[in-house]
């Protein structure tokens, strides 16, 4: 996947609750082959982000897990732009030490 080059958002504009929730409705049209372990990751990552002081590095760890289960869907490459368009707000907001969840989706940062 070739590293498309994207302008990450201000952090502090993101709305992290709504781009969790349009990342699950993206990652429900696919065809992930653990979907149990993916939707629990994904879970995980937003238990995570609600509270009122999230740990960036437990939401970070749990978006890494969700993005290797959507790497194993036989439709990911169907879906990598819409994937890079729900994860590169989530980088922004994670910080630089999450820059490799967009590296893994094909973001060049």
């Amino acid at each position: 996947m070739k590293g498309v080059k994207v302008v990450l958002p201000a952090p502090e504009t993101v709305d992290v609750a709504g781009e969790l929730a349009a990342l699950r409705a993206l990652l429900a049209e696919m065809r992930v082959p653990d979907a149990g372990k993916l939707d629990r990751a994904l879970q995980d990552a937003e238990e995570e982000a609600a509270k009122p002081q999230p740990d960036k590095d437990e939401v970070g760890g749990a978006l890494e897990r969700v993005i290797k289960y959507a790497k194993a869907a036989d439709d990911f490459s169907g879906h990598a732009e819409k994937l890079q368009q729900r994860i590169a707000p989530l980088v922004s907001w994670l910080g630089a030490n999450w820059h490799r969840i967009a590296i893994a989706v094909g973001i060049a940062v």
